[in-house]
């Protein structure tokens, strides 16, 4: 499976210590430049930063093409958004992770597949490799990620969960 990664995903997946679950998608995972330097770079000494920065199944990359990132900055897109998508359409991506509602919907016209945090924790969950959702859900809002309690409610009864509030 082709996995790209926009910086969200890796930010709040790493803040929570569940960044493996990224890994579990793909043996690979390309990472735009622009995404690489937003988390590790300009996050130095954020959440993620240093797991992202030493992560050997992380591989950087550069879309080569340029036009297309172009418009997507002209369509409002910050740069590791950009760059994220137009990797994900240049090799074919079978998944985009991404959080941005902007970002996934363009990525989404331009027909790739997306899936942001809350998406790897339920296959994670369906996987086996976690055992409720809940308490991730949790620290995923505590890490910054905005989540409504109607959104948390509504995947805690989509997995089987109660949702306890």
């Amino acid at each position: 499976m082709i996995v790209v990664a926009d910086a969200g995903p890796l930010i709040h997946l790493a803040a929570i210590g569940q960044l493996e679950l990224i890994h579990r998608l793909s043996p690979e995972v390309l990472v735009p430049q622009a995404v690489f330097d937003e988390v590790v770079v300009v996050g130095a000494g954020l959440p993620g930063a240093a797991a992202v920065g030493t992560a050997s199944w992380i591989r950087i990359v550069t879309p080569t093409r340029g036009d297309v990132v172009a418009a997507l900055l002209g369509g409002g897109l910050h740069l590791g958004e950009a760059q994220a998508i137009a990797v994900a359409v240049e090799v074919g991506a079978d998944r985009l992770l991404i959080d941005e509602r902007q970002g996934r919907l363009t990525a989404e016209a331009m027909g790739v597949a997306v899936v942001g945090s809350i998406g790897i924790l339920i296959a994670a969950k369906a996987r086996g490799d976690l055992v409720e959702l809940a308490p991730h859900l949790k620290a995923l809002r505590e890490s910054g990620l905005w989540l409504s309690d109607a959104l948390i409610a509504r995947v805690l009864l989509a997995v089987g969960e109660h949702s306890g509030g």
